[in-house]
C-alpha cells in the first residue's frame, strides 16, 4: 500500500516536472531565430528571452548597447522582435515606409468588441475606422469638447478648493483618474458623471474594472500563449462578458437616445459622429451605393478603445505633469506667471490655452520623461530592405520610445525635468523621432489632440487658482514601477490658495 502511494507520488511529481519543462522548453522555442537570419542582440535567456527585471531599465540597457547596429534582436517571453536603434531607421519604418510596416504587432483575440477596435483592426478595415472616427478630432469638435472639459475642469476645482481649505493632502494619480474618466465618459459617451464626487457610480466602476481586466488578460495571454488559440476554439473569453454588455448596452442606449432628439439639441461628440457618418453614402462601382459608416461591432470598439486607450494615458501624464511642476518650484513660478499674463483671470479655454506656450513645454517635457507609450510595435507585412538592414516578413518591429526619450547623446541629463527642452528653437532641432509620445506617421495616436487640450485646460484651471506644495508624504524623484507606468509611491501633494 505505501509502496504504490510513493509510485503514485512519483508519478505525478514526474507528470509535473514534464509539463513545467515542456512548458518552458515550448516558451524557449522562438529564441534564436532572428541571430540565424544575421541580426545581433543580447542573448536571450531561458522563458524570459531578453526580458528581465525592470522593463523601462533593460529598454534602455539594451538599446544602448547596440546602437552602433542600428537594429537588434529582442525577445519578449517566447515572441522575438526586431527593436530598432537608429532614429533614422525608425523615421523610415514610421514614414517612408510606413505600406510595409502599416500594422500592430498581432495581438490576440479578446472574444469581444476590442477585436473591432483601432489597436488591433489591420489594412483596409484599420482604414476604414480610422478615417469615419477622425471627424470626431477635427477643430469643430475640439473647440465644442472643450466646452465640456471646462465643465468638468470647474467641478474638478470645486473638490480640489474643498482639499485645500481643509488642508487635506492629494494623491493626485486618483483625483486625475476620476476627472478623466468624467472627461471620456461626457466627450465619447455623451454621459454626464462625477466620478470625483461619487466614486461608486456604476459607469465608473465597471470603466475601471474593465481596464485592469484587459491588462491582466493580455499579461495571461503572453504568460501562455496557446490560451489565446484557446479561447477562441472554444469560443470563450477571459474577460468578463458582463463588463463588455454594460458598455456594448451604454453605447446601444445612448445611440438610440440621440437618434431621438432634436437636430438642434445634440451633443457634438463620438456618438454623434458615429451617427452623421451612418448618414453618409458614397457612390461606388456605376451608382452602387456603399455605406461609410461602421458596423455594431466596430462602433462599440471604438467606443471601448476611447475608454481604454485615453484614461490611463490621460491621468498619468496630467497628474505627473501637476506633480513635476509642483516639485521644481521655479518652473511653477514661471507657469503661474504666464496663466496670470495670458488669461486674465478667465477660466482656461480653447481659445486663450492657444497662447500657453511654457505650460505646452512643461506637459511636453513630462511626455518626454514619462512616454505612456513607452513602445512602439509594428508588424513586417513584406520584406523589405531599409537602409542596408533586411527585415523579414512577419516579425515585430519595435521602436524603444523610453529609451529614446531617455538616451544622453539626445537629452544631456534626460532624467532631469527640464522644459527648455522644448522652447520652439529647441523643438525646431530635434530629429522626428526624437520624440515619439504619440507615435509618429499614419498609426500615430488619433486621439492626440484631444488629450493634450484635455491635459493643458485641467492643469491650466488648477494652477490660475492653487498652489500645489510638497507634503510629507511626497516622494521625489517619482519611483516608476518596474512594469507599469505610475509611481510606487504616490503623487501626493498639498494645494495652497494663491493671493
Amino acid at each position: 500500500m505505501i509502496l504504490s502511494l510513493l509510485v503514485a507520488i512519483l508519478l505525478v511529481f514526474v507528470i509535473i516536472i514534464a509539463i513545467v519543462a515542456s512548458y518552458l522548453l515550448y516558451m524557449s522555442s522562438r529564441h534564436g531565430e532572428l541571430q540565424k537570419l544575421g541580426f545581433v542582440g543580447p542573448k536571450p535567456r531561458l522563458f524570459t528571452g531578453t526580458q528581465l527585471g525592470n522593463v523601462f531599465e533593460n529598454q534602455c540597457e539594451i538599446y544602448q548597447a547596440y546602437k552602433p547596429h542600428k537594429v537588434c534582436a529582442v525577445y519578449t517571453l517566447r515572441f522575438p522582435g526586431i527593436m530598432i536603434t537608429s532614429l533614422d531607421v525608425a523615421k523610415d519604418v514610421l514614414g517612408k515606409y510606413f505600406n510595409y510596416f502599416s500594422d500592430h504587432r498581432h495581438l490576440p483575440d479578446t472574444g469581444c468588441c476590442l477585436d473591432e477596435s483601432l489597436l488591433v483592426l489591420k489594412g483596409e478595415r484599420w482604414k476604414h475606422v480610422r478615417k469615419t472616427v477622425s471627424p470626431f478630432f477635427s477643430t469643430t469638435k475640439l473647440r465644442y469638447m472643450c466646452g465640456l472639459l471646462e465643465k468638468k475642469s470647474q467641478s474638478l476645482m470645486e473638490v480640489l478648493m474643498e482639499k485645500q481649505e481643509s488642508g487635506e493632502a492629494v494623491e493626485t494619480k486618483t483625483l486625475m483618474s476620476a476627472f478623466t474618466m468624467d472627461a471620456i465618459a461626457s466627450t465619447a459617451f455623451g454621459a454626464d458623471i462625477n466620478s470625483t464626487r461619487d466614486p461608486e457610480n456604476e459607469f465608473v466602476k465597471n470603466a475601471k474594472k474593465l481596464t485592469d481586466q484587459f491588462f491582466r488578460f493580455f499579461s495571461l495571454v503572453f504568460l501562455f500563449p496557446f490560451l489565446g488559440h484557446l479561447q477562441k476554439a472554444v469560443k470563450f473569453s477571459f474577460v468578463n462578458k458582463d463588463l463588455i454588455n454594460f458598455f456594448v448596452n451604454f453605447v446601444g442606449r445612448a445611440l438610440e437616445l440621440r437618434q431621438s432628439e432634436v437636430q438642434e439639441r445634440k451633443r457634438q461628440d463620438f456618438i454623434q459622429v458615429i451617427l452623421d457618418a451612418e448618414k453618409e453614402n458614397t457612390v461606388k462601382d456605376n451608382e452602387e451605393k456603399q455605406k461609410s459608416g461602421l458596423s455594431v461591432a466596430e462602433v462599440q470598439g471604438a467606443a471601448l478603445i476611447f475608454l481604454l486607450g485615453g484614461y490611463e494615458t490621460v491621468s498619468t501624464t496630467l497628474s505627473f505633469t501637476l506633480f513635476q511642476i509642483a516639485m521644481n518650484p521655479e518652473v511653477l513660478k514661471k507657469v503661474q506667471k504666464e496663466l496670470d499674463q495670458k488669461l486674465n483671470g478667465n477660466f482656461p479655454n480653447y481659445t486663450n490655452i492657444q497662447s500657453l506656450t511654457y505650460l505646452d513645454m512643461c506637459i511636453s517635457e513630462t511626455l518626454r520623461m514619462y512616454p505612456p507609450g513607452y513602445l512602439l510595435e509594428r508588424q513586417c507585412l513584406e520584406t523589405v530592405d531599409i537602409q542596408g538592414i533586411t527585415f523579414p516578413k512577419g516579425y515585430a518591429v519595435i521602436v524603444p520610445v523610453w529609451a529614446m526619450h531617455h538616451d544622453p547623446d539626445i537629452w544631456p541629463m534626460p532624467e532631469k525635468f527640464d522644459p527648455e527642452r522644448f522652447t520652439p528653437e529647441n523643438k525646431a532641432s530635434l530629429h522626428p523621432c526624437a520624440y515619439l509620445p504619440f507615435g509618429m506617421g499614419p498609426r500615430n495616436c488619433i486621439g492626440m489632440r484631444l488629450a493634450q487640450l484635455e491635459i493643458k485646460i485641467a492643469l491650466a484651471a488648477i494652477l490660475q487658482r492653487l498652489t500645489p506644495v510638497s507634503c510629507d508624504k511626497s516622494v521625489y524623484p517619482i519611483e516608476v514601477h518596474k512594469y507599469k507606468m505610475f509611481a510606487e509611491q504616490g503623487l501626493w501633494l498639498k494645494f495652497e490658495k494663491r493671493t
